[in-house]
């Protein structure tokens, strides 16, 4: 039988802070690649996935990445309340709700395997969707449900990168990576239109047309290096307007505002007021970045920035303020000393001196294609890898050139670095393994004897217990003994496995992977052995030993075990977890490395910036806000909230006190298992759904609290009242020909000879010819019962001689029961029934006045048999000895 859940009144509410989460700290703003707006809301986009959302016009910012992948935004499209969101690599998604989740929508190619092109723009064209792409036009008739390729005689090498429809025409210009094509037939054919936009060198950038635009009528475009170009006679022949504009300018954005041209370039925000005959430079502009995106929200001006984020002008441009609150910027690399804290934030390392609450770039990146591989700190000096070694002692403020070439070579690219002193170790790209052990003035190269191929990067370098160990991508891990001399595989580390970390707690060492999570160590690395049990990603990069536990950075957040590597748990608690893109399901999913910790706080840097939270955390149990009002039979589900320091198999139960509201003597109602489950606030533990042991009496001063045995922690306690139980009144049943029908109530349970029918739980049910005595059970909320009378159900003879006409023997029968029937009634079926209604046998129509049924194999006991013959039909009670 089923019990019906009471209804909970709300009359009390719990305020608990939640201390136990992750918080984030900034830097805010960073890199942004798309900034797009409908006039109310802007939505901006910035690495790895991350998007957002402003409601008040850039004045702050929400995450929205909830169904998105970590493929970079690109392209975003807006028709009333249709959103489209084009990405690096994983297709279309569709947003109905303004941009607050995003489901997968369609790929470009569903017979690609792997990454989709690319998407740069949309465009809608009458009854068409279009979208440029990196591999060409792609057109959809149904809003990006399908997707059809659309490139005959268009150039699409390096790209397509934005479209335009021609006003008072159905043409649609599209610009490529080799100057301006036109469509005039959908897209089916394009032509190349006249114009002094194309390549005239081997730099691959050359030709891109990267935007276009049009006012009143008059066509403007930009383009890699060679400025801004319009023409006026819907793009049979264009012309440059620079004046004003440096020259070599990359035109990148073009926007239109009551009569302005503005345009954003790789030297700043420049604005016409004559359709370009002169340009003119926002001089107050606060960043010297690249411009990504210009956008209007109301009377707001918002200018998005490839380094520095998001600023605003509310006055047409003379004045600007920061629009970067909540807009978390992809970090990496994070290093910390006291209150400083430094990080790399598109290719700038960022640095904060007061533990997060402001940030400024301290090394912007020096050339668009610099990378920077490795950032480390040793006492009062930084230095960082980005092909060649930079060192800094004055916190990041100026940086000078380690490796001048006449100590490393020009093109030895370095990676990864382990400074210790002036013991310097720097893995290369194709070289092997650089040292210098007086700090960086002179160098040497290692032995790569038993090194694997030089084809293979390295991925981590360390020293530990008196080893030199190097990870490489796609090849293992690797230890000399003798500072490098010669080298040996570790044997049970797959070799074919990316190694990006290695630590040492103790005589423990640990190494992260990206294919199967992580490996340890107890014998000073002679041997190794899996040690992930619990960590929920296979991608193990940042390894921290605390005196409270050892911390993993995962790509599904943080892990944490205060077993030395047995068993691991969730450590996520407030961190801003994706989603999955495929099923649209909650899942962690969240870079969550380098880890470090400083002054009893533990830091962490993400996609979403960086995270910190208090290092040892008491566990807390949050019940939801209610008080329960219950009969005393009633059940009462209670949901709670937990944090994640709990350990592993804690089990969580629900205690009721006693009647003068003291916890000397209680009941434990019900336990469950941690760690529950995990959503984008942390974790709800199971939920706790009892009923009341018998014995209780009604009375008001009952608390009850929620108790956890790993460590032990009680929650907060809850007052209940408890209510006597109601009798609901005695329910009556109507029938028609064929269905029984009871009184309105919670809940219903049918019976059949004293006995519950499986799943009949409805107000109505359809005997559906079986025979016998019926009843039902009614529940109210308080679980309370009552039953019918019985209602004798006996299926009789559509014609009043068919019962006596039909004989059975012998009965009581051993083995064999014989049936008669009348001969000219037709086909007879036969169906052997128990007496609660579940069917035995079920014998197919034959014809013929006799039929024999077997019994033999039937417990002793008493039968049902239903004999139908053509439409008439009756039931006898039959015996099996």
């Amino acid at each position: 039988m089923i019990r019906p859940a009471i209804t909970i009144f709300l009359s009390f509410f719990l305020t608990q802070t939640i201390l136990a989460q992750w918080k984030p700290l900034g830097p805010y703003g960073g890199p942004i690649s798309l900034l797009e707006s409908d006039n109310k809301v802007a939505f901006a986009a910035g690495p790895a996935g991350s998007f957002f959302r402003s409601a008040d016009g850039g004045k702050s910012w929400q995450i929205t990445s909830k169904g998105l992948t970590t493929s970079s935004a690109t392209a975003l499209y807006q028709s009333d309340s249709l959103l489209l969101l084009g990405t690096g690599g994983a297709g279309v998604y569709r947003s109905t709700d303004g941009g607050i989740s995003w489901a997968a929508s369609s790929r470009f190619d569903p017979t690609l395997s792997g990454s989709q092109p690319a998407a740069n723009a949309f465009l809608r064209s009458g009854q068409f969707l279009y979208a440029a792409t990196r591999d060409g036009v792609y057109r959809s008739s149904n809003n990006g449900q399908n997707w059809l390729s659309v490139t005959a005689g268009l150039y699409t090498r390096d790209g397509v990168f934005s479209l335009l429809n021609v006003p008072g025409t159905k043409a649609i210009l599209a610009g490529t990576g080799n100057g301006i094509y036109r469509t005039i037939d959908d897209g089916t054919t394009w032509a190349l239109l006249r114009s002094p936009i194309a390549a005239t060198s081997n730099n691959s950038l050359e030709g891109n047309v990267f935007a276009l635009e049009q006012i009143n009528g008059m066509l403007m475009a930009g383009a890699y290096g060679q400025g801004f170009f319009r023409s006026t006679d819907l793009g049979a022949n264009w012309t440059a307007a620079n004046s004003g504009l440096p020259f070599g300018t990359t035109v990148s954005v073009i926007r239109v505002k009551n009569g302005v041209i503005y345009i954003g370039t790789d030297t700043g925000v420049y604005t016409s007021t004559n359709n370009g005959n002169v340009w003119t430079q926002i001089a107050n502009f606060p960043s010297d970045a690249s411009i990504s995106g210009i956008t209007f929200v109301g009377n707001s001006l918002l200018i998005s920035t490839s380094a520095e984020g998001i600023y605003r002008s509310d006055d047409g441009g003379k004045s600007w303020v920061d629009a970067n609150a909540g807009l978390l910027a992809d970090t990496e690399m994070l290093v910390t000393s006291g209150n400083k804290l430094w990080v790399v934030s598109g290719e700038n390392v960022v640095r904060s001196t007061d533990g997060g609450k402001s940030w400024r770039i301290v090394r912007y990146r020096l050339t668009p294609t610099e990378t920077i591989q490795a950032l480390v700190r040793d006492g009062n000096t930084l230095y960082l890898t980005s092909g060649n070694l930079y060192r800094s002692t004055n916190d990041g403020d100026t940086w000078e050139r380690v490796n001048a070439p006449q100590a490393i070579p020009d093109g030895v690219y370095l990676t990864q670095l382990y400074v210790s002193g002036k013991d310097i170790i720097a893995a290369t790209l194709s070289n092997g393994i650089i040292r210098s052990t007086d700090g960086g003035v002179n160098w040497k190269f290692l032995s790569r004897d038993g090194l694997p191929s030089a084809d293979r990067r390295p991925s981590y370098v360390t020293k530990l217990k008196n080893a030199i160990y190097l990870g490489f991508q796609g090849g293992g891990l690797y230890r000399s003994t003798n500072d490098g001399t010669n080298w040996e595989a570790v044997k049970d580390v797959r070799n074919n496995a990316d190694v990006w970390t290695i630590t040492a707690v103790g005589d423990t060492l640990y190494a992260g992977t990206n294919s199967e999570s992580l490996y340890r160590s107890v014998d000073n690395g002679t041997t190794w052995a899996r040690a992930d049990k619990g960590i929920t990603s296979s991608i193990v990069r940042s390894i921290l030993p605390t005196p409270g536990g050892l911390f993993v950075g995962t790509f599904k957040g943080v892990g944490v075990s205060t077993t030395r590597g047995v068993f691991w748990r969730r450590y996520n608690n407030g961190l801003p977890l994706l989603q999955n893109s495929a099923d649209n399901t909650a899942t962690e999913n969240l870079r969550m490395f380098p880890l470090t910790t400083e002054n009893g706080m533990l830091y962490g840097s993400s996609l979403y910036g960086v995270w910190t939270r208090p290092l040892n955390e008491p566990p807390y149990i949050t019940p939801d806000p209610t008080i329960a009002q219950s009969c005393v039979n009633g059940v009462i589900p209670v949901s709670y909230r937990i944090s994640d320091t709990f350990e592993e198999k804690n089990a969580f139960s629900l205690q009721i006190s006693g009647p003068d509201g003291t916890f000397k003597t209680f009941t434990t109602a019900r336990e469950c298992i941690s760690p529950g489950t995990a959503d984008a606030q942390g974790f709800a533990g199971c939920v706790l759904t009892f009923r009341l042991p018998a014995g209780f009496a009604p009375g008001d001063n009952y608390k009850m609290r929620i108790v956890a045995s790993s460590p032990y922690t009680t929650s907060q306690e809850i007052p209940i009242k408890l209510t006597p139980n109601p009798i609901p009144a005695k329910p009556v049943i109507s029938s028609d020909s064929t269905t029984f029908r009871t009184v309105q109530a919670t809940a219903y349970q049918w019976l059949l000879n004293d006995r519950p029918i499986p799943g009949a739980t409805s107000q109505t049910f359809n005997p559906k010819g079986f025979p016998g005595v019926y009843g039902v059970l009614v529940y109210n909320e308080c679980n309370g019962s009552a039953a019918s009378d019985p209602l004798y159900y006996l299926v009789t003879a559509t014609e009043p001689t068919f019962d006596d006409e039909v004989s059975v023997f012998p009965n009581p029968a051993d083995d064999v029961l014989t049936v008669k029937v009348p001969r000219s009634g037709g086909a007879t079926s036969l169906r052997l029934l128990r007496t609660d209604g579940a069917v035995l046998s079920n014998q197919p129509a034959a014809t013929g006045a006799e039929h024999r049924l077997s019994i033999g194999k039937l417990p002793t006991g008493t039968y049902l048999l239903h004999i139908q013959q053509g439409d008439r039909q009756t039931t006898k009670r039959v015996m099996k000895k």
